[in-house]
C-alpha cells in the first residue's frame, strides 16, 4: 500500500503559505491500480522529506518489484493503469541527485518502436544508454514505464519513492507541516499509520485539501483555547462581581425618648413646643451619639416628616422609633458589615467553527462548548469616612468547561478551581453611590483533548492548566423616587484579566502530544440599566423589598492576540498560532429578586437576598446566574 500524509498550514499571517498541493504518487503502486500485489510496495525503515528548491516530498515507502521488461510495460497500458511517477515542476534530476538510492523522474515522454524521445532517468548506475535504462510513455492521460528490450535483469530495476508531494516551502512552521507528520508516521504503531494515509486515497486535489485540514484539526489542534482560560473565566469574574457590588437594604429607625414622642404628637398643635434635645443614635453610626447639631437638624426633619406621614413612631419590644420616610435611605448602610454570599452561572461560546488560512479550512478549531462555574465570597466592610466603606473580602470557586466533540474531532475539558480575595470602596448617599473592586483568583484544574480518528484512534491527552484571573468593577447609581418604588439608575463595569500559564499534555504517542505556551487576555462587559425595588416596611422593623433589573449588555472586543502552540515533544519543535475570534456582542439582562431584613435593634440588623435571572443575547444562547446570601450588620 502507497503511503502518504498531510501538511497543516501554520495560523499566523507571517509565517509560510501552506505546501499542500494535490498527492502526486513517485512510485507505481497504488490502492487504485487494478492489481496492486503485482508490484506492490513497502515502507521505508524511516520516513524521509525530500527537499528540492522550495519544493518538499515526504517519502514513506518505495516499490519492491517496479517493472523490468517492455511486455510487462505493455501489458499495464492494456490493463488501463493509472500511474503517475514523476516529480512536476521539473525537479527530478534536483531529487535524483540529493538521494541516489531512488529514482526521480522528470516529465515523462513518449515511448514506441525504440525512440526514447526526450525522457530523462538520472541516476549513477544503472547507467541509462542504447541497450538499457528505464523509459515512460504516455497514452492519453495514462503515464506507464518500462525498461529497454530484452533487459530482465535485476541491475536494472529502480526503486521509486512513493509519497506525498508538498509543493511550496519546505521550511513552513506549524504542527502539521512535513516534518511533524514525518515524526508521527515514525514513532506511532503502522496500523494507526495505515489509518491516518488512508484518509487521503483517491481523492482529487480539492478533496484532499479537505481532508488535509479536518486531519490535523483531529490530531495536531488543540480543543477550543478561547474558551478555556478565556470566556468560562470571564463568565466566573462577572459573576463574583456583580455578587459582592449587590446592595442589601435596612431600615432607618431611631430610638426616641419618649418626651420627644410627645412632642411629637403636639406637634400639629402646638407649634411653639420645642422637643428634646438628647443625643439620638442612628443605625447608620458606626459607634456613637449624635452630637447636639446633628440632633437637632434630625429630629427637625422627623417632625416635618411626621407631620405628614401617617405612621410617626413604632414601638417595637417596647421601645419607641421614628424612620426616614425617603425609601431611599435603605442604601445607607451605614456600620460595620460581615457577610457571605454564593453566586453560580454558565456560558456558552459567542461563535464556533473553523479557520481558514491559505486555501485549507481546519474544522472546529473555535469547537463548541458550555461552562458553569459557582463560588462561596466571605467579607467584611467598615466605615472609615463619612460615607465611605472599604472592605476585603475571600473566595472560593469552581469551574466546569466542557469543550463538544466535532464532525471531524475529539471532545475536552478544563475543570479548575481556586481561591482568591481581594478590596472593596463604596461612597453612598441617598441620590448617589459609587462601589468599586478588585480582586483576583488562582486557577488549577486538568485540561484534557480527545484525540479521535475513528477506527484508528482514540486517545486522551491531559495536562495541569493554571491560571490567574483578575476582576476589576465600578458601579455607579443615582436613586430616585416614583411613588412607592425606588428607580436606581446604574452603569456597571467589568474588567477581567487572565494570565494562562504554559502546558505541556501527555498521553500514549509523544508524538501527538501538544504544548500551549503562556499567553495573556482580557475582557470587559458593560451592562447599562436600572433596578426597581419596593420596599415593604412591617411593623416589625422588617423589611421586605422585591425587585426587577434591566439593562442593556455589552460584551467589548478588546483585541485580545495569538495563542501559540507546537508539537510538546518534537526535537526541533515547530510554532503555530491560533487568533481570537473575539467581537463585539450586545444583549439584555432580565433579573429578579427578593430582599429581606430582619430588624435586631437600633444597631444590628440581618439582611438576606437570593435573586436569579438570564443574559439573553443577540447572538448566541442566553447565559443564567443566580446569587444569594446573608449580610449582619452590628
Amino acid at each position: 500500500m502507497n503511503r502518504s500524509t498531510t501538511s497543516e498550514s501554520v495560523f499566523s499571517e507571517s509565517l509560510a503559505c501552506f505546501v499542500g498541493a494535490s498527492i502526486l504518487l513517485l512510485g507505481v503502486p497504488l490502492s487504485s491500480i487494478a492489481n496492486p500485489t503485482e508490484l506492490g510496495t513497502a515502507p521505508l525503515p524511516n520516513s524521509i522529506k525530500a527537499e528540492v528548491g522550495a519544493n518538499c516530498y515526504l517519502i514513506t515507502s518505495y516499490t519492491l518489484l517496479p517493472a523490468s521488461q517492455a511486455s510487462w510495460g505493455k501489458a499495464e497500458e492494456d490493463r488501463g493503469f493509472v500511474n503517475t511517477p514523476w516529480a512536476p515542476n521539473g525537479d527530478s534530476p534536483s531529487l535524483a541527485s540529493k538521494y541516489g538510492s531512488y529514482a526521480f523522474l522528470a516529465d515523462p515522454a513518449y515511448y514506441y518502436d525504440g525512440k526514447t524521445g526526450t525522457a530523462t532517468y538520472v541516476l549513477a548506475t544503472p547507467k541509462k544508454n542504447s541497450g538499457n535504462g528505464i523509459f515512460y510513455y504516455q497514452n492519453s492521460e495514462q503515464l506507464h514505464y518500462t525498461t529497454a528490450a530484452g533487459s530482465n535483469s535485476d541491475t536494472y530495476k529502480i526503486q521509486f519513492y512513493a509519497g506525498e508531494d508538498f509543493s511550496g516551502n519546505c521550511e513552513e512552521s506549524g504542527p502539521g507541516n512535513i516534518d511533524d507528520f514525518i515524526d508521527i508516521l515514525d514513532e506511532t504503531p503502522s496500523d494507526i499509520d495505515a489509518g491516518i494515509l488512508s484518509r487521503l486515497t483517491g481523492l482529487s486535489k480539492s478533496e484532499r485539501q479537505a481532508r488535509l485540514g479536518e486531519l490535523v484539526s483531529t490530531l495536531l489542534i488543540p480543543r477550543n483555547v478561547i474558551a478555556a482560560g478565556g470566556l468560562a473565566t470571564q463568565a466566573f469574574s462577572n459573576d463574583l462581581a456583580d455578587t459582592i457590588l449587590e446592595q442589601l437594604p435596612t431600615r432607618y429607625l431611631m430610638e426616641v425618648e419618649e418626651e420627644v414622642v410627645v412632642e411629637i404628637d403636639k406637634v400639629e398643635t402646638e407649634e411653639d413646643v420645642v422637643p428634646s434635645r438628647e443625643p439620638v443614635r442612628g443605625l447608620w453610626m458606626k459607634d456613637g451619639e449624635l452630637d447636639d447639631a446633628q440632633a437637632s437638624d434630625y429630629l427637625d426633619k422627623t417632625l416635618i416628616a411626621s407631620a405628614s406621614q401617617s405612621t410617626d413612631v413604632l414601638e417595637i419590644g417596647g421601645l419607641n422609633y421614628v424612620e426616614d420616610q425617603d425609601p431611599r435611605s435603605i442604601y445607607l448602610n451605614g456600620g460595620m458589615r460581615a457577610w457571605v454570599k454564593g453566586f453560580a452561572g454558565s456560558m456558552s461560546p459567542f461563535s464556533t467553527g473553523g479557520l481558514e488560512k491559505n486555501g485549507i479550512y481546519y474544522p472546529d478549531v473555535y469547537n463548541d462548548f458550555y461552562s458553569t462555574h459557582g463560588g462561596v465570597v466571605v467579607g467584611v466592610d467598615a466605615p472609615v469616612a463619612d460615607k465611605v466603606e472599604v472592605g476585603v473580602f475571600g473566595h472560593y470557586g469552581s469551574i466546569s468547561l466542557n469543550q463538544f466533540a466535532g464532525e471531524y474531532t475529539g471532545n475536552g475539558s478544563w475543570n479548575p478551581s481556586g481561591w482568591g480575595g481581594g478590596l472593596t470602596a463604596s461612597y453612598v448617599d441617598k441620590g448617589f453611590y459609587v462601589q468599586g473592586l478588585f480582586g483576583a483568583t488562582s486557577f488549577s484544574g486538568d485540561n484534557k483533548r480527545q484525540v479521535l480518528l475513528g477506527g484508528v484512534i482514540d486517545e486522551t491527552y491531559t495536562a495541569t492548566k493554571n491560571t490567574t484571573s483578575y476582576v476589576g468593577a465600578l458601579r455607579v447609581g443615582a436613586p430616585v423616587l416614583w411613588g412607592g418604588v425606588i428607580v436606581d439608575p446604574q452603569l456597571t463595569a467589568t474588567w477581567n484579566g487572565n494570565n494562562d500559564a504554559s502546558y505541556k499534555e501527555s498521553g500514549r504517542y509523544d508524538a501527538l502530544a501538544l504544548k500551549v505556551k503562556s499567553y495573556s487576555d482580557q475582557f470587559l462587559q458593560t451592562a447599562l440599566g436600572s433596578k426597581f425595588s419596593w420596599p415593604i416596611p412591617y411593623d416589625n422593623g422588617n423589611l421586605l423589598t422585591p425587585s426587577l433589573r434591566v439593562a442593556w449588555l455589552a460584551d467589548w472586543n478588546t483585541n485580545n492576540g495569538d495563542v501559540s502552540y507546537q508539537r510538546a515533544n518534537a526535537e526541533n519543535p515547530t510554532t503555530a498560532k491560533i487568533p481570537s475570534n473575539q467581537e463585539m456582542e450586545n444583549g439584555v439582562l432580565l433579573e429578579g429578586g427578593v430582599d429581606y431584613s430582619i430588624f435586631g435593634g437600633e444597631s444590628s440588623s440581618w439582611m438576606l437576598y437570593a435573586k436569579g435571572g438570564a443574559k439573553i443575547w443577540f447572538s448566541k444562547s442566553a447565559d443564567w446566574r443566580a446569587s444569594g446570601g446573608v449580610t449582619f450588620r452590628f
